[in-house]
């Protein structure tokens, strides 16, 4: 991969925040978002990973080192395929991930319904 640390630190710094959201905080519904939030960089970095290997892939496909045209064809071939496969799991996986999330944010509704505050710590101290 000869391409920029840029995005993977950006994504690695987003990852931390969500993480550190979800951990610091005592509200519920910060901490939910908190992990969708790593949840979603954790994806995007996939998808990144995913696209720098296949670009790697086709970069070191040489067409006159190959025995014939064709298997370097069959080769470039592979590894545009196989680039297109990490972003779609992570597509996936992001889809998958907001569904929970939404189930998430109805159960932190149903808390504060029941006992009136989002806050962890009064949760655990009214819990009897």
């Amino acid at each position: 991969m000869t391409g920029s640390p840029l995005p993977f630190l950006l994504l690695t710094a987003l990852f931390l925040a969500g993480v550190c959201c979800a951990v610091v905080r005592t509200n519920v519904v910060r901490m939910v978002l908190g992990l969708g939030i790593a949840g979603t960089a954790a994806s995007l970095l996939l998808a990144v990973l995913g696209r720098g290997g296949a670009e790697a892939g086709a970069a070191g496909a040489n067409p006159a080192a190959s025995a014939s045209a064709s298997a370097a064809d069959a080769a470039a071939g592979a590894a545009a395929t196989g680039g297109a496969v990490a972003p779609a799991l992570a597509a996936a996986v992001i889809v998958v991930g907001l569904a929970t999330l939404i189930l998430a944010a109805a159960l932190c509704v149903r808390l504060y319904d029941r006992h009136r505050t989002a806050d962890i710590s009064e949760i655990r101290r009214l819990r009897g």
